[in-house]
Parts: structure tokens; sequence; C-alpha cells
């Protein structure tokens, strides 16, 4: 699915090109969660990128016969993810401790809350469109500073945003 998404960057295809192969496999296993409600499992992936301290999760959705990502989510290398009911929380450690971004289906993507849960950019509450397009594409190389994410396990949430180091 990678392989054939022009969202992701031809970097991140050569590296997966290989696995699974003699060297080392960025991808992560992948998880099945119903993250829209629609009580079908959405698919959650994540490739680390050692050579760029980068991690790319992409979750996809599928209606009928067509597969689209929903969300594209890039970050340092080593985050984490977890599920919480339908919301999916992204969790990394960084210069300012642990910072975690919840994601919940929108109708249309996994859109970000700010700890409230409302929205972060209330003008994608519902007014995304429904097509691949809906999807901002990733560059072609990989980004210097963006949030992330990266593998997913079903655990309690934690409550807190941030943690000083």
């Amino acid at each position: 699915l990678l392989l054939n998404d022009p969202n992701v960057p031809a970097v991140v295809q050569k590296e997966i090109s290989l696995c699974p192969g003699d060297g080392i496999c960025p991808l992560r296993d992948a998880v099945h969660r119903d993250l829209t409600g629609d009580d079908r499992d959405e698919l959650v992936v994540a490739a680390d990128l050692p050579e760029f301290g980068r991690t790319l999760l992409q979750v996809y959705t599928a209606s009928g016969r067509t597969v689209r990502p929903v969300l594209i989510y890039w970050g340092p290398l080593g985050l984490t993810g977890e599920t919480s009911g339908r919301d999916l929380l992204i969790s990394a450690i960084g210069a300012d401790g642990r910072v975690t971004t919840r994601f919940r289906w929108n109708g249309h993507v996994m859109a970000a809350l700010t700890p409230d849960g409302t929205a972060t950019r209330p003008d994608l509450q519902g007014a995304v469109p429904a097509g691949p397009e809906a999807v901002p594409a990733v560059p072609e190389s990989v980004p210097e500073a963006v949030s992330g994410g990266a593998g997913v396990a079903d655990e309690a949430p934690r409550t807190e945003t941030r943690t000083p180091r």
C-alpha cells in the first residue's frame, strides 16, 4: 500500500521496497483499529527512518474497493501511538518533555484535537472533501521538523499532554 501511495515520498518507498530482505526493514507491524466508527478497522502503518531521524505514520480507510489515507503524520524517531476508543494518541519525547497529540475522525480525516476536545483547525471540521485530494501530499524529501507518530497499541490514555524533563 505504501509503495503505491503517491503521498509517500520516494525515499520512504525506496527504504520499504527492500522489505522483507536481508537488511533492516523500517516498517513496524501494521495495526487494525476502528477509528472511524463504521465497525470496520482502519489500517495504521508506521515506518522508522533512522537515517533521517524521522518516523512516518499513516492511517488508511477503505470504502468499497477504494483505500485512501486519512492521516499522514511525520515526527521524531521513536514515537509511540495508542488508541483510546476511536481516538488515536501519538506521543513523542522532545526538548519540552513528552508531547501527546490526540486525533479523532471528523467524518473526512483524522483531525488533531485540543486538550478540551475541539478541532485544532475548525475550518477542517466537516469541511474536507472525501477524496484523496483531502490529504496534503508529503514532499519528496523527508521534512525537517513536524509532529509525528509510530506503532499503535491499546492502552489507557494518558491524561497529561506535556511532562517536564
